[in-house]
């Protein structure tokens, strides 16, 4: 039998060399591809975080938004500061009116009751001076 003839020129020391830089290249390939698909994996995910966070802050802002609308509506229905202070002391005036004219009112009850006092002292009087005058006519104190 023949052997082959070594192709490598210093016996196959060579030879190995080239394998093992061959087994350690496609090593390091693989690592760099794997470590390429972990990478992209994340920027997958931190993409896809991006994106719920996107939508999460458009419901977020779009609920300040309606809030914002209620209270630019609420604040529509509101009475405005100056409509309140001409109605206010419009309402002032009236009740002092009413204040004033309670006591007018009052002042004349007061002076109708005198006045009914004065008549009724002004009989008595009138009639304790007739039964004076009668008693001393008839002669008796």
């Amino acid at each position: 039998m023949k052997r082959k003839a070594n192709t490598c020129p210093d016996n196959g020391k060579q030879c190995r060399v080239d394998v093992r830089l061959q087994e350690y290249r496609r090593t390091v390939d693989d690592a760099l591809d794997a470590q390429k698909e972990l990478m992209e994996a994340r920027c997958a995910a931190i993409e896809q975080a991006i994106v719920l966070a996107r939508l999460q802050m458009d419901v977020r802002l779009e609920s300040m938004n309606e809030f914002r609308e209620q209270l630019r509506e609420q604040a529509s229905h509101f009475v405005s500061r100056g409509e309140y202070n001409v109605a206010h002391e419009g309402l002032t005036a009236l009740v002092k009116s009413l204040e004033i004219s309670r006591a007018e009112i009052g002042g004349k009850a007061s002076t109708v009751n005198v006045f009914v006092g004065y008549v009724f002292t002004a009989l008595a009087l009138l009639t304790g001076m007739a039964g004076l005058i009668h008693s001393f006519m008839r002669g008796r104190p």
